[in-house]
């Protein structure tokens, strides 16, 4: 395997993009846990990602924004059902991961006799956090602007419904720009590796964990030649679950603190 110099030219940007995600993710992995609802967030990413490969489907590549109105209805129709299962269901999350795999599995459904599937599903997964433009720098600040607003005001947002429908909204943009390997993993994983910490000191550490583990795995593409995406993940997880664990050694009370 070769190696290669890093060029802050080329990972610059990305890292930037990146540090806009976190910010949104940190807040958002916090509120979810919080709510102890991981499996809405995979829902969501998921429903959004299939959403978008039934429109690429209906409607053609070069019709962007109607793909794009497609996959938004599609999200938030999938927020609003989630919604309405964690107020009656006993079990809303086990429903939200069934919504989860039918999602996904109709999605394989749909990619199943398309002639770029292999194109779109990398799209998809990896995201185009590599290929910045103008038009995704603006995406992604309006993504960390919306987080934070829903970070600020998670005490008042008390009904469900309000809630899912602003988390979908930012789980689709996110998905887009950063794929949903990233997507997925920077949401929650942080997160739950700073719930041993003072609760005024999570969010800040869950972004820092996020923000070392971004930066080392998209460095580590650029000197591999991988691909970015996947790259974040396998250094991320890894680099999580040591924060977890230091933080366990260091905190007075052996790190048992409920993060919400």
């Amino acid at each position: 395997m070769a190696f290669h110099a890093v060029d802050m030219a080329v990972i610059g940007p990305p890292l930037l993009v990146g540090l806009l995600i976190l910010a949104s993710a940190a807040p958002l992995g916090l509120i979810i846990a919080r709510r102890r609802g991981p499996f809405t967030s995979l829902a969501l990413a998921q429903t959004a990602s299939c959403g978008l490969t039934a429109g690429t489907m209906l409607w053609g590549a070069p019709n962007v924004l109607v793909i794009e109105v497609t996959g938004l209805v599609a999200v938030l129709a999938c927020a609003g059902g989630l919604a309405l299962l964690a107020q009656r269901a006993r079990g809303p999350e086990v429903a939200a991961g069934a919504v989860f795999a039918m999602a996904a599995s109709l999605q394989l459904v749909l990619l199943a006799h398309a002639v770029d599937a292999a194109v779109q599903v990398d799209a998809l997964l990896v995201g185009r956090v590599l290929t910045i433009s103008p038009q995704l720098l603006v995406g992604t600040i309006l993504l960390a602007c919306a987080a934070l607003m829903i970070w600020w005001l998670q005490e008042t947002i008390r009904t469900p419904v309000v809630f899912h429908l602003l988390l979908a909204v930012v789980v689709f943009v996110a998905v887009q720009i950063a794929g949903l390997l990233v997507t997925l993993i920077v949401v929650t994983v942080p997160a739950a590796a700073a719930s041993r910490a003072p609760l005024s000191w999570q969010p800040l550490i869950a972004f820092n964990i996020g923000v070392i583990g971004y930066a080392l795995g998209l460095a580590a593409a650029a000197m591999l030649g991988t691909p970015a995406g996947p790259t974040i993940v396998c250094v991320t997880v890894p680099m999580a679950a040591l924060a977890y664990q230091m933080i366990a050694l260091t905190a007075p009370d052996g790190g048992a603190r409920p993060i919400g």
